[in-house]
């Protein structure tokens, strides 16, 4: 019985490794994608020229996928990754990759425009400054917002808090969207070290300290 099931892993196991290799071989990769929720993207070929993206867009594209984690077969070669819908308002709507390898994977996930975010941000800012002096009721009387922004897709917001007595320092401080509350990521402090906060995105903070 043992051996069986020894003989049975070993041929699970070449077989697997000589798959791989067949693809390899006929020049095949295995692209592992992940799409964000909400999002549709076409999948084209990208003809390589001096241009960022070369795609002819009024190609039937390779491949229509929308959100979820899923697998597709592609030939080696370049390929463009292009947003269905309402593109405008996404900061980079297309991705490019190079498959030359029998495995690869990708993530779509754009980050909103700045004007986009701007204008969310209009809609929100009086619910996270709510937030913030909810969570530190003693600024309100020591500091006021000097700069924020939204990042993103406007989960997370940074701003600095320019105290009324000059004698004080200026703070920085990052929130984030919890469902429809907005929660304290980073504390106020005057920078905000990277390394102590490893769940938030390292060019955030370093835009936040420089408001």
């Amino acid at each position: 019985m043992v051996k069986r099931v020894i003989i049975l892993l070993l041929a699970i196991v070449v077989g697997v490794i000589g798959g791989g290799m067949v693809n390899q071989r006929r020049g095949f990769g295995q692209v592992e994608v992940h799409i964000d929720d909400g999002l549709t993207v076409a999948v084209y070929p990208d003809s390589g020229g001096n241009n960022s993206y070369n795609y002819d867009p009024h190609q039937t594209p390779l491949f229509t996928l929308r959100a979820a984690e899923q697998t597709i077969k592609l030939k080696h070669g370049i390929y463009d990754f292009v947003l269905i819908g309402s593109v405008s308002q996404y900061e980079n709507p297309v991705t490019k990759l190079v498959v030359n390898s029998s495995r690869e994977g990708i993530s779509i996930s754009p980050t909103y425009t700045y004007g986009k975010l701007n204008n969310l941000l209009s809609d929100e800012r009086s619910q996270i400054q709510q937030a913030l002096y909810n969570a530190y009721p003693d600024l309100g009387g020591s500091y006021i917002v000097g700069g924020d922004q939204l990042f993103d897709k406007g989960e997370w917001y940074g701003a600095a808090l320019q105290p009324i007595d000059p004698s004080n320092d200026r703070l920085h401080i990052i929130m984030k969207r919890s469902g429809d509350q907005w929660v304290v990521a980073a504390a106020p402090q005057i920078n905000i070290a990277i390394p102590a906060y490893p769940n938030i995105p390292d060019n955030i903070i370093d835009t936040v300290d420089l408001l």
